[in-house]
């Protein structure tokens, strides 16, 4: 479509999208399931599908569905890719998955993460977090060498090690009142870099040995702006020389001190201590 015409024009129903779901460790999962896109739909309806896909998801780590519109005579788009998580119910965890407004950016960034405390007190997990970014020719370093294509990115954290971090879970935490007071969880440890480029689907190594930080707020349920007080959610990564890397925030830069959190779009986040 002409991005100067504002007009959807009336083809949609011949396009195709394609929904491909990935493991943490970058096995597919299933098999790729292809939808029509709904005839008539309207922009910014949430309606593009027109029937469910199905697929098979495990509990624990976070998923990426990458989504991909076919190649048709009148429409292109960028690829996607989002996190889902699956979790169980009980205590000693922090689980969650949604999406929030970038505002440093003014794209949309999507999140999953699953952190559970083992008997025996280790940490068992993994946090994925993707943001949208463009970026100009010769401004980012590879982690093998040269630069990456200027273009448009999604650009994925996926936490690799908890070498050096851990989880805190507030034990003052409140779920009998709405909204819950005091349920806050924090985890950090290691994480590597990629940016997927949207119009190629190309991969790119940016790093593997970052430092992150995930802050999270569980304010009740439902857990987005629909509630009375949405859940909060905030990520640092930087590198072991100190340099912030990536944070989210809203305004004022923060300090190295200062691990600000932001409201849910959409989503939900646990604290179960």
């Amino acid at each position: 479509m002409n991005p100067a015409d504002t007009s959807l024009g009336n083809k949609l129903s011949t396009t195709q999208l394609r929904f491909t779901v990935y493991g943490f460790g970058g096995g597919q999962v299933g098999t790729p399931c292809t939808q029509s896109v709904v005839a008539g739909a309207n922009a910014g309806t949430g309606n593009t599908a027109a029937t469910p896909c199905a697929f098979s998801l495990s509990a624990g780590d976070p998923y990426t569905i990458k989504i991909e519109l076919l190649q048709n005579g009148y429409y292109v788009a960028g690829d996607e890719d989002a996190a889902v998580t699956v979790s169980l119910p009980g205590t000693g965890f922090t689980t969650g998955g949604g999406w929030l407004n970038e505002p440093n950016l003014g794209t949309r960034s999507n999140f999953g993460f699953n952190v559970k405390r083992q008997k025996n007190g280790s940490v068992q997990g993994n946090s994925l977090y993707i943001y949208r970014k463009t970026v100009a020719a010769n401004t980012v370093p590879l982690s093998n060498g040269g630069y990456l294509p200027a273009g448009d990115y999604n650009w994925q954290i996926k936490s690799n090690s908890w070498s050096g971090g851990g989880m805190s879970l507030n034990a003052g935490c409140n779920t009998t009142t709405n909204p819950f007071t005091n349920c806050i969880g924090t985890f950090s440890g290691k994480a590597n870099i990629q940016a997927m480029s949207r119009t190629t689907g190309a991969v790119y190594s940016l790093g593997g040995n970052y430092n992150y930080r995930v802050d999270v707020t569980d304010n009740g349920e439902p857990g987005s702006k629909a509630a009375a007080i949405a859940d909060t959610y905030g990520i640092k990564v930087w590198s072991d020389t100190g340099g912030t890397y990536y944070q989210l925030y809203n305004g004022t830069p923060p300090t190295s001190s200062q691990f600000p959190q932001l409201s849910l779009n959409g989503g939900n986040i646990q604290v179960r201590p």
